[in-house]
């Protein structure tokens, strides 16, 4: 028989479904759970099952850069079922204390008040669920000062960079350019974490990748933002009446809920006004990949602006 949790919300609707063959499923010996805790921008988090591990074992391998032993900020148990639509869907009930989130082909239910959540899957596969974890982690960064980028970001010495930019833009390009250079770390190639810490802004690593597994747990003091755009140049130049506007539209967020959309805003115009803004550009005509190997945009040259602090 099938069970079901409706959370109704205006004209928002969270449903889960959960799989009928869920209790014929093979469970582990003694009813035990198997699972990690993983911890990325000081938010760690137990995920735990106590019927599905291999993929268990899959999702763990996956994150085995961000593996910890710090007590979990939030439990979450993983069972079978399927999600009632496939767009991303979050919706926050601030009177029971829980976040719903509809993601592709898994579905949540987590009460931030407890730390304890259930995570429905229809599809066992670690990619999906971490675009899952994603959304999530936005929910979690937004009531502690911070938030998830669209962004390719570099440990510098002790500075940490930040490249915005679209799908296709060079993100991951520049990422492996300097990844072999000793002096230059790549903490993330597709998602970069900022938060405030005590005032002073960081960017930490993600396991959130594109194209190269190029995540590490790591953090440095956030120096630099720069957009990666075309132009009919290719160099460095600095920008400023509409470097708040740039800069929201690569910020990852889902809820419409009016505290937490003012909480991103408030957060936005905070690193505007003490992170500088900059822009990386290329040629109209051509790929960044290319620039990278012509002449003005050498992979050498990008490691030594970086090294450089980029002008600094």
């Amino acid at each position: 028989m099938k069970s079901r949790d409706r959370q109704l919300d205006g004209n928002n609707r969270f449903e889960v479904c959960a799989s009928p063959c869920f209790s014929r499923q093979k469970t582990l010996k003694s009813g035990r759970k198997i699972g990690f805790t993983v911890e990325i921008g000081g938010i760690t988090a137990e995920i735990f099952s106590k019927c599905h591990e291999p993929f268990l074992k899959s999702l763990r391998k996956k994150y085995e850069k961000f593996l910890s032993k710090n007590v979990p900020d939030v439990r979450l148990e993983i069972f079978s079922g399927k999600s009632g639509t496939a767009s991303t869907k979050v919706t926050i009930d601030s009177s029971s204390g829980f976040y719903y989130i509809t993601c592709r082909k898994i579905c949540g239910r987590i009460n931030y008040r407890t730390g304890t959540g259930k995570i429905y899957c229809s599809e066992k596969n670690p990619y999906t669920f971490d675009s899952f974890l994603r959304v999530l982690w936005t929910l979690y960064l937004a009531r502690q000062s911070g938030m998830l980028v669209h962004a390719a970001s570099v440990a510098c010495r002790n500075s940490g960079l930040v490249f915005c930019g679209k799908s296709g833009s060079g993100k991951s390009t520049l990422a492996k350019a300097v990844m072999d250079r000793s002096t230059v770390n790549v903490l993330g190639d597709e998602i970069a974490l900022l938060k405030r810490v005590r005032g002073k802004w960081w960017v930490f690593g993600t396991p959130f990748n594109g194209e190269h597994d190029a995540g590490m747990q790591s953090k440095k003091p956030l120096e630099r933002i720069f957009f990666l755009e075309k132009s009919q140049y290719t160099g460095r130049n600095q920008v400023k009446s509409r470097s708040v506007n740039d800069f929201l539209r690569h910020v990852l967020f889902f809820c419409r809920d009016k505290n937490m959309v003012k909480k991103i805003f408030d957060l936005a115009a905070d690193i505007s006004a003490g992170i500088p803004f900059g822009c990386l550009c290329w040629p109209v005509k051509s790929s960044i990949a290319r620039c990278i190997s012509a002449r003005g945009l050498t992979s050498s040259a990008i490691s030594g602006i970086l090294c450089r602090r980029l002008g600094k």
